[in-house]
Order: C-alpha cells, then structure tokens, then sequence
C-alpha cells in the first residue's frame, strides 16, 4: 500500500511539476505577450481616431477656406500694389481735377502699420473747391478699385478772396483723414 501510495504521490507531484512549468513557461508569458498586445491595439486605437479627427480638422478647415477665399481674393484686390501706388495717387489726382477740385495729399509711411497680408496706411486729403463738386468727389471716390477708409470729414467754409458784385458759389475746405490698405504679398 505504501508503494502504491508513494506511485501516486510521485504521480500526483510529477503532474503538478509539469503544470507549475506550464503556468511559468508558457501560460504566464502566453498572458504577458496577449496583455501587450492588447496595450499596442488600444493606441493604435487611440492614435487612429487623432488621425481620423486630425483628417476631419483639415477637410473642414478646406471647406471653409474654399468657400471665404472668393471674399479674401475679392478684399484683397482693393489693396494697392506696393508697385502700383503712383496709380494710386494719380487716380485720386484725377477724381480731383475732374471735378473741379483743387486737392493736397499727404501720406505717412513712418505710421504705416503692418498687417498679416495687407500693410495700413494713414492719408490726409485736402480739398478745396464747391460743395457740389465735392459730392461728386466722394460718389465717384466709391468706384475707385482701392480701398480707403475715412475717419475724419471736416469741412469749412473759405471767406472769398475779395467781394465782387457778382459773388461765385461759397468755396469749401474739406479734410479727409483716412488709411489706405497696401498689399505685401506679390501677386502672381
């Protein structure tokens, strides 16, 4: 009974021998390999739905940038071109002298203040001449291909010269203090 006894319990002991190295060698390694595995699948995961989101991010920023580029094409054709600001100048000139209007500019580039793609520039504009020349001015100055906003109107009355017994129409002085919008990009 006691060989058969100790048969079992070498029996019993070589099992258990072989299951403990199985749980070591194989099962626990087996657990460790699936657990990183596992770890590896879950970032890929994470960094699939940054990339998908990332991809969304950009086709939507696209969408929205195709439908304000024909506003920011239509904006920007209203700065002068660095290189074409004498036509700048020359077509204020001319609104002036087509309509009767004696015109002083001044412009100050030392107050310029840049911008992202676009350049501010403080103008002065002093004009002499009747009111209804002036209206004509400001309505064809609307037309003009430049941006130039006004932010100070000042208008005065000039005392005629002399006194004759047929006095002409009140002369005015006007004052137009604005910026003018100067491109620094280049244009293709």
């Amino acid at each position: 009974m006691s060989r058969t006894r100790n048969k079992m319990l070498i029996t019993i002991l070589g099992y258990l021998v072989v299951l403990v190295v199985v749980v070591i060698f194989v099962i626990i390694p087996s657990v460790k390999k699936i657990q990183t595995i596992s770890q590896e699948v879950y970032d890929q995961q994470v960094h699939l739905e940054e990339l998908y989101m990332r991809g969304q991010l950009i086709k939507r920023v696209q969408r929205q940038l195709a439908e304000i580029n024909p506003f920011i094409e239509k904006m920007t054709r209203g700065f002068v071109d660095p290189e074409q600001g004498v036509n700048f100048i020359l077509t204020l000139e001319n609104l002036a002298q087509s309509n009767n209007l004696e015109q002083r500019i001044e412009m100050k580039p030392e107050q310029a203040i840049q911008k992202n793609i676009y350049e501010v520039l403080p103008v002065r504009l002093s004009l002499e001449g009747n009111f209804i020349d002036f209206i004509k001015y400001l309505k064809m100055s609307e037309g003009m291909d430049y941006y130039f906003n006004v932010e100070v109107l000042d208008i005065s009355s000039l005392k005629p010269k002399y006194a004759g017994p047929t006095p002409g129409p009140d002369k005015l002085n006007v004052l137009l203090q604005g910026q003018s919008y100067w491109s620094l990009t280049q244009k293709p």
